[in-house]
């Protein structure tokens, strides 16, 4: 990409979306693109088609996604399926059909089958069927993976896919309900500080997660538009994962929070463990650099703004 190379970031009000615009603008590229769901319904096929007639895209690191939590995805599954996919076919259809140079599609590390040897390699997506706890986001874009590598095929498009493993960082969502694990136990471990009341972790404290602070992965998906150029979906991953326990600990120390923590074994766990295989993504020069103490601390600086 150049500095005045045209470019679309979707989900620009996303925690990722939102950190790549951010880099971008502060490394001078002049023409970023980030409409608000409001200005653009990507479920909205003419809508989509719109923008990209208009906007002339050369770039687009497309992030945008009916995101949640597990228990979210648990109570409203058909969300999670109907408006990703459309999302999808709406932004990467008409990327192809408008000329588009490059398109980076985001997906998930839970597009992995539940029962996979570790560290979890590319190679291994679609192996086996996916945990039910993240099924219908994890379907849509597994469907995603497929469409960006027939593009490429079909059309000579160079759309691929990165799959993130757990993010986390400023600009992340902190309702509970629908939050993610790390932004989840900050809100909820904050609130109970406040009312000097015990918190309950889900699951018995052993699941261990990959984490990634966000301006890492904006790093990792920028250094991919540049130098990546293969079909094939790749990770994006720290190579660095926790115990919930830890991680529970760790978020406590960064909010204040010193009561009690009970792991109760019960609720959505998703699968145990999982970590990516980083190693096409390492060998292009990424290494994740900020330390978890700081990026806690951070993300609640963020929180309580």
């Amino acid at each position: 990409m150049t500095k005045n190379d045209r470019i679309l970031v979707t989900g620009g009000g996303g925690l990722i979306g939102g950190a790549i615009v951010r880099r971008l603008k502060h490394e001078g590229y002049q023409h970023v693109f980030a409409p608000t769901r409001t200005e653009i319904d990507l479920t909205d096929p003419v809508a989509v088609r719109w923008m990209f007639s208009v906007y002339k895209i050369d770039y687009v690191f497309h992030c945008a996604a009916r995101v949640g939590g597990i228990k979210d995805n648990a109570e409203n599954p058909v969300d999670f399926l109907v408006q990703n996919l459309r999302i999808q076919d709406n932004v990467i259809t008409n990327a192809a059909a408008y000329g588009v140079k490059k398109l980076l599609f985001l997906a998930s590390s839970c597009c992995y089958p539940n029962e996979c040897a570790q560290p979890l390699q590319e190679k291994m997506l679609f192996s086996g069927p996916i945990h039910p706890d993240t099924e219908p986001y994890a379907l849509a874009k597994l469907s995603g993976i497929k469409l960006c590598q027939y593009l490429w095929r079909e059309r000579k498009c160079h759309f691929f896919a990165a799959l993130p493993c757990n993010v986390f960082g400023p600009g992340d969502n902190f309702d509970p309900r629908t939050a993610h694990v790390v932004s989840g136990l900050i809100a909820r471990m904050h609130a109970a500080r406040i009312s000097d009341a015990p918190i309950n972790v889900w699951g018995d404290g052993t699941q261990r997660r990959e984490l990634i602070y966000v301006e890492d992965l904006v790093t990792a998906l920028l250094l991919l538009m540049e130098k990546y150029d293969k079909p094939f979906p790749i990770n994006a991953g720290s190579g660095v994962e926790y115990t919930i326990r830890h991680l529970a600990f760790a978020i406590a120390e960064a909010v204040g929070f010193q009561g009690n923590i009970r792991f109760d074994g019960a609720g959505h766990t998703g699968v145990h463990h999982k970590l990516m295989d980083n190693y096409k993504l390492n060998q292009l020069g990424f290494t994740a650099k900020t330390p978890l103490v700081d990026a806690l601390r951070w993300t609640y600086e963020d929180f309580l703004k």
